[in-house]
């Protein structure tokens, strides 16, 4: 859809990486790394 006029914001939880591994490790390709950051909470984005 288009893009908003009005620049969107939400607030969500970052998560340590070690979560992210245990919730989402085998969803990512080539596993989560220590670069990657990890952050947000079901039914939340900046896009609503």
């Amino acid at each position: 859809g288009p893009q908003p006029a009005i620049l969107q914001e939400v607030s969500i939880p970052v998560w340590t990486n070690s979560e992210c591994r245990v919730k989402y490790g085998a969803a990512a390709p080539g596993g989560i790394v220590d670069s990657f950051l990890c952050a947000g909470r079901a039914a939340q984005d900046s896009c609503s």
